[in-house]
Parts: C-alpha cells; sequence; structure tokens
C-alpha cells in the first residue's frame, strides 16, 4: 500500500478500535460520523480492507478486526496516546492540541521508537486525557466503562461531586471545547461538581469559579467515578 493508504486505513482501524473501547457498535455509519466522509468513500475504503485481511462486516453488517487488523490498530492507538503522553509532559504542548498533533505522529512512529517513548515517560499507562494506552502484547482491546460512568449516566444516578476520569476520543477532535476543559482545571483525578442544565450537564471546576456546559453529544464521551 501507498503512504496515503496506510494513513487511512490505520485511521480506520483505529477509529473502529476507539468504538469497540467504548462499547459501541462500529459500523459504517459510525465512521462516516467519526470521520466525517461520504458514505460511498467509507464503504470502497471497508471493502479494500476486507481484501487486505484487516476487517471483515459481520452478518448483522457490524465491522469486526482480524487478528491482523487489530493488532495493527492496537500499536497504532498505542503510539497515538504515547505521543500525546510525550507532547503534552515533555513538549509542553497545549492540552488542546495535543491530539490533533498525535494524530500525524501516530502514523510515522515505529514500534521501536514508541517503546523507547514509553520508557522515557516511565511507562504510562493513560493518556494526558484519562484514556488507557494499550500494552504493546494486548489481545483485547481495553473498555473504558471498566475506568467510570459516562456522565449522563451519573448525572441520572443523582452524582454531584465526583472525580472526572478520562474524556475519549471523540471530544478530543473539538479543541475549542477541551480547552474549555483546560481552563477550568478539569483534568483526569481532578474533583468536579456535575449539575444539569437543560438537556446538557455542567461541570465545575474544583476551584469552584470555572464551568464548562458539556453537549448532549459528548456526555457518553466523559466519564467519572465516585468521589469515596
Amino acid at each position: 500500500m501507498s503512504g496515503e493508504l496506510i494513513d487511512t486505513s490505520q485511521m480506520y482501524l483505529r477509529t473502529v478500535f476507539e468504538l469497540e473501547e467504548a462499547d459501541i457498535e462500529p459500523r459504517r455509519a459510525r465512521i462516516v460520523d467519526r470521520l466525517h466522509q461520504a458514505g460511498p468513500t467509507v464503504s470502497q475504503t471497508v471493502a479494500r480492507m476486507e481484501r487486505y485481511g484487516l476487517m471483515r462486516l459481520t452478518e448483522e453488517r457490524t465491522i469486526e478486526l482480524t487478528r491482523a487488523g487489530f493488532e495493527e490498530a492496537r500499536d497504532v492507538m498505542r503510539h497515538h496516546r504515547l505521543a500525546e503522553c510525550f507532547l503534552v509532559d515533555v513538549l509542553g504542548l497545549d492540552y488542546a492540541l495535543a491530539h490533533e498533533e498525535a494524530c500525524r505522529w501516530e502514523h510515522v512512529m515505529s514500534d521501536a521508537a514508541a517503546e523507547r517513548m514509553a520508557v522515557y515517560l516511565g511507562n504510562p499507562e493513560t493518556s494526558p486525557y484519562g484514556t488507557p494506552i494499550p500494552a504493546a502484547n494486548a489481545r483485547k482491546v481495553h473498555r473504558l466503562a471498566d475506568h467510570g460512568q459516562e456522565l449522563r449516566t451519573a448525572a441520572a444516578a443523582g452524582s454531584d461531586e465526583v472525580v472526572f476520569v478520562m474524556v475519549d476520543e471523540h471530544p478530543q477532535t473539538d479543541p475549542c471545547f477541551m480547552a474549555e476543559l483546560d481552563a477550568s482545571l478539569i483534568r483526569p483525578g481532578s474533583v468536579v461538581t456535575l449539575t444539569a442544565q437543560g438537556e446538557d450537564l455542567v461541570l465545575t471546576g474544583e476551584d469552584g469559579r470555572h464551568s464548562v456546559r458539556v453537549p448532549a453529544e459528548y456526555t457518553g464521551s466523559l466519564r467519572v467515578r465516585a468521589r469515596h
């Protein structure tokens, strides 16, 4: 495959991987939404990746990664999240911009470079956004549900003061929203107050002075856990 096709294939593989992490059925329509590509383009690309032995369509029309596809998706996601750690923690890149930059790095980083980076960083287990970094030899997707409740679930349960755990891949593509989180001191591990305002939810940072309105489309992408 050419460099451009490799980048596209890796982007699709990582998208299926992140959907599986979030317990969302990987379907072509989901890829259309996540990658903002036309339906026919996605269908053609998925068909091509089937021919390459990286994924297959099930009878239910969901997308399933083959073993080779899973291993490549895992490696791309590992490179991506290690790059985010390096960009934020070492280079000091703006929190809201690291995801987009890591999307470039993930395609050019070798496994050897990724492992040296992991050692240099102290073998982090999560990205700056709280998402789990897949182990180099992982054989299955690490479900985000194991790390905390979706924001909307916590709100429905009546939780108010909670510990912020993560923001998954979907909102990370929105630098304005990510900048709001950062400006409000809302990062993994911080204690936040959760309130409802209409269909949206509001997170207030630890200082009690800065708040972020979380649109309904993101309330399933942010996760929290009970403070005690």
